[in-house]
């Protein structure tokens, strides 16, 4: 019997060595979004793709801090293309990284343009973009580093070919083709893609996030988007907290995944800068640490071309708003570089 007991027990040894030999050889499960001490700074450097990194380069000059994450927006329509993966290429080697706003639908993706009128977020269920969906599943595969991948941004608001109402698209309708595209891309081995679900927020209950909510197997991290309209539709009275409070609370009851502020900026109020300036003061020093399921804010800094005219989202929009700025984040709670899973 301690002979039979000896043999086992050396058996169960070398099974054990095997068994953690097999696992260390076996390709390890994706990495996903791990939520960061701090936050993480980040761009919209611009729209035009040529100039991308000069003008994050630019932004971290005057904010006197790398950032962790720059975002660019490529429209929906084309095929993977070598421009796009020496970009983010690019955006790597500058030590950031890429988030991908890809629009769905059209290439020119405004619901007020003509090239919206026939589409319809179905569609995507016919397999009728599968050949532009696969290129760039493999694409961002190929790519091989983390990437951020925002789809169809701002789906619960009238505004896009994609979002709501717009040629009868309802809240089904888009889970179905985000639960789709997902799909599509997990079964291409894009292990390295992270998922930005992206609404708008709730504007006071005028564009309701939850129908949209494709499941938290679904997303890595949730993107909510929101800017202070200072001098015109907003006054100096409208705080982080009154435009946030409502979607934080809907998003953080939907799940535990780490929030980012993927489209955030404010304003001129009209004045010398100071109305600005004293905002994103008191959002970054105080708003934002106090949301502690808040782990990225990625500024919107481009001039607007809005139907109510130029707006004017750029930190540098006036000496002190860029002044306010560069010494919110310098707080070391802002972090510059990225650590927050493949």
């Amino acid at each position: 019997m301690e002979a039979e007991a000896l043999k086992k027990s050396l058996f169960l040894s070398v099974a054990g060595v095997i068994a953690l030999l097999l696992c260390s050889l076996s390709p390890a499960a994706p990495a996903r979004a791990e939520s960061p001490s701090g936050v993480y700074l980040g761009v919209t450097p611009g729209n035009d793709l040529t100039t991308l990194m000069a003008d994050a380069t630019r932004f971290e000059t005057d904010a006197g801090k790398k950032a962790a994450i720059i975002n660019l927006f490529v429209d929906g329509g084309g095929i993977w293309s070598n421009n796009l993966a020496t970009l983010l290429q690019s955006v790597k080697a500058h030590g950031s990284i890429p988030m991908v706003s890809w629009s769905a639908g059209p290439v020119d993706s405004l619901q007020r343009n003509p090239e919206c009128a026939s589409f319809k977020l179905s569609s995507y269920l016919d397999g009728s973009h599968d050949a532009v969906l696969r290129s760039w599943a493999r694409g961002l595969k190929a790519y091989g580093a983390p990437v951020l991948l925002r789809w169809a941004w701002e789906m619960n608001g009238p505004f896009y070919c994609w979002g709501a109402n717009v040629n009868g698209n309802t809240p089904a309708d888009f889970v179905n083709a985000w639960r789709y595209v997902h799909d599509l891309f997990d079964r291409e081995g894009a292990n390295n893609v992270l998922w930005v679900w992206s609404p708008n927020y709730d504007g006071d209950g005028a564009y309701p996030i939850a129908p949209y909510f494709p499941g938290n197997s679904y997303i890595d991290w949730v993107g909510l988007d929101g800017f202070n309209w200072l001098g015109i539709y907003h006054t100096a009275a409208y705080t982080f907290e009154r435009m946030i409070n409502s979607s934080y609370a809907t998003v953080t009851a939907l799940t535990n995944k780490p929030i980012m502020l993927a489209e955030f900026a404010a304003n001129e109020a009209g004045d010398d800068g100071t109305t600005k300036a004293r905002w994103i003061t008191n959002t970054l020093s105080q708003g934002i640490p106090g949301k502690p399921q808040i782990k990225a804010m990625v500024w919107y800094n481009l001039i607007g071309h809005e139907e109510a005219g130029l707006v004017y989202w750029p930190i540098e929009s006036s000496n002190p708003a860029q002044a306010a700025f560069a010494n919110a984040v310098a707080s070391p709670f802002y972090l510059s570089s990225w650590d927050g899973g493949s």
